[in-house]
């Protein structure tokens, strides 16, 4: 596994000084947020000598989790410049030593927490409780917090946070889809990929599209959560199909021949976002469909480049006409890409500065 060397990497930048730069990440290395880590590497790796180390912390025995902490606190010694990611909380030792041992500690954010719809937690469990606490807690001691968007500053926490691109290209189903390829008298097909919970708005969203859509559609779920209840009900426009939790590659393979991706939140979710399963449609000429919450910065985009459509607010929905409108997918989805893609030494300025 990458990072397995005893020492971090040295880093010559501009020329000038010479820093040791660590990337420690808890993420399981095949979940969504694992390739998100591993493409966050590889982005910095452009211009920086980093190490990624993975130290799975949850979910681990006593022993395996002590051992991984201690490791965590080991590579933050072995260190000048430490960088975490969201979520923060099994980061959270490694925060701590970054801080006591005066280190600069950077921090990637695509997710927000504690998760509020309403105002309120959705999860109410103590453990959540206290996983809400390190959340609040660790962006604080960050010496520099780098967000996707200037959707993230509706959180305070994020308020002096600094908004550099950080997402990747298309990844090697780029170009692979087949949108549009149906029966002259089929119904369009909308896929929806990952997590079914209540902050997804899922139900919501159903809801919406049976009520809104000119013609019956077909939405395939693609998710190892439980199909929403809602589903046992009939629709008047939507077939809903529950496919349940499929590897990342083979559930992409699983959509060619779709039309659409659906992305979903809960209307009143409180949170900033930016919706990485996007990038995953896009690869492969999927125009987005978005449900939810008002992201300026996400929807002004999808839109402006065609890459997709708000529906959160609209009173009918013609899928034909807006398949044929967005019939220029190929370009749309590389202008999207264009916008949020990491530049070539987007960061360096980020280890140039005096450390806080």
């Amino acid at each position: 596994m990458a990072g397995s060397a005893t020492a971090a990497k040295c880093v010559t930048l501009k020329g000038e000084m010479t820093r040791r730069i660590v990337l420690i990440s808890t993420a399981d290395g095949n979940s969504n947020e694992g390739r998100i880590v591993r493409n966050l590497h590889a982005v910095l790796q452009q211009t920086l000598q980093v190490r990624l180390v993975m130290t799975r912390l949850h979910k681990r025995s006593v022993f395996g989790a002590l051992s991984g902490v201690l490791r965590q606190i080991r590579c933050v010694a072995q260190s000048d410049d430490v960088v975490i990611h969201s979520p923060f909380v099994l980061s959270a030792p490694a925060a701590f030593a970054a801080r006591l041992l005066r280190k600069r500690l950077i921090a990637f954010v695509w997710d927000s927490y504690p998760v509020l719809i309403a105002g309120r937690r959705y999860d109410r469990r103590i453990s959540r409780w206290l996983f809400d606490r390190f959340e609040i807690l660790v962006p604080w001691l960050v010496t520099t917090k780098i967000i996707p968007t200037h959707d993230f500053y509706i959180d305070p926490k994020y308020h002096k946070a600094q908004v550099i691109p950080f997402w990747t290209g298309l990844t090697e189903h780029a170009g692979k889809g087949q949108t549009g390829v149906r029966g002259a008298s089929g119904p369009r097909k909308i896929a929806l990929i990952g997590q079914i919970n209540e902050t997804r708005g899922v139900a919501q969203a159903l809801l919406h599209l049976d009520k809104i859509l000119v013609h019956p559609a077909e939405v395939h779920l693609f998710s190892r959560d439980p199909a929403p209840e809602i589903c046992a009900m009939p629709f008047e426009k939507l077939t809903v199909q529950h496919h349940g939790f499929l590897g990342h590659d083979a559930m992409l393979e699983r959509l060619r021949g779709f039309d659409f991706g659906l992305v979903t939140l809960h209307p009143q979710f409180d949170m900033p976002g930016f919706p990485s399963k996007t990038l995953d449609y896009l690869s492969l000429s999927l125009p987005v469909l978005y449900f939810g919450r008002g992201l300026p910065a996400y929807t002004d985009l999808l839109l402006a480049t065609g890459a997709g459509v708000v529906v959160t607010d609209l009173a009918s929905l013609d899928l034909d006409e807006q398949a044929d409108r967005l019939c220029d997918i190929a370009l749309a989805r590389f202008a999207f890409v264009d916008k949020i893609i990491a530049k070539t030494g987007a960061f360096d300025h980020v280890f140039a500065e005096p450390v806080r």
